[in-house]
């Protein structure tokens, strides 16, 4: 038995069109037949090759719900769906719902309240609201009137960022290395300097700048999963939507 009630699985059965999988770690799987992750983590799923997941979001209150978040957006296709059953009482359940509505390329289009006090968020992934929502924000950088230092190395990683959601690796690269120009010890540019050279084939290179990031923060969740995604696939470029 799983331990959810009918009217929380019915209430997720119709966002289960297509291929996709559910995402319920250390409970049994509540939907027969459909291929269950025993972790939140998935990186023997291929980039952009899912129509939908639907995950149980008790476990995004460790701390890591951002790269959960992007992980599981990754595998979605333009247009796949992201259904988040979440605890609506939970500490963590307004970071998740402005997480959807800002920063993952997720439109949100519904949330529901359900019996027992749980609420299910879904989304679409969308590439186009990612990259406008991106180039306003670095618009309104490069507009500021009263600029502070290093206002052009952000404007550079916003672009860097731009050009990984449209999978342009050679360029991304450009723009990473001229942010490491100015502060090599910048985590995110070097994890986006990965990223970036995974998209343009170079997979040492990126496992090099990974590596980097661990020597500096050894805890880095999401240099972890990138090299552990690497080595559990083949080199292959990454979609457009890669996670940053």
């Amino acid at each position: 038995m799983n331990q959810y009630d009918q009217c929380i699985l019915e209430a997720l059965q119709p966002h289960m069109t297509g291929t996709g999988i559910q995402c319920f770690p250390g409970i049994p799987a509540p939907f027969p037949g459909v291929q269950n992750q025993d972790s939140p983590s998935l990186p023997e799923v291929e980039d952009s090759s899912l129509d939908y997941v639907v995950a149980g979001g008790d476990f995004l209150g460790d701390g890591n719900a951002t790269t959960r978040l992007l992980e599981w957006r990754r595998t979605l296709k333009e247009g796949g769906t992201l259904s988040v059953l979440l605890p609506s009482g939970s500490a963590f359940h307004d970071l998740v719902v402005r997480y959807f509505v800002q920063t993952a390329g997720i439109r949100l289009e519904s949330k529901t309240d359900l019996p027992g006090g749980f609420q299910v968020l879904v989304g679409h992934r969308s590439f186009f609201q990612s990259w406008r929502r991106g180039i306003s924000e670095v618009g309104r950088e490069v507009g500021r009137v009263s600029k502070p230092d290093g206002w052009k190395q952000e404007v550079a990683f916003g672009i860097g960022t731009l050009l990984l959601e449209t999978a342009e690796g050679e360029g991304a690269c450009q723009f990473f290395e001229a942010v490491l120009k100015h502060d090599p010890t910048s985590v995110d540019a070097w994890i986006g300097l990965g990223i970036a050279n995974v998209v343009a084939g170079r997979i040492d290179v990126a496992q090099q700048h990974f590596a980097t990031v661990l020597a500096a923060e050894p805890e880095n969740q999401l240099a972890q999963e990138w090299i552990e995604r690497l080595k559990a696939r083949t080199p292959t470029a990454v979609p457009a939507g890669a996670p940053v």
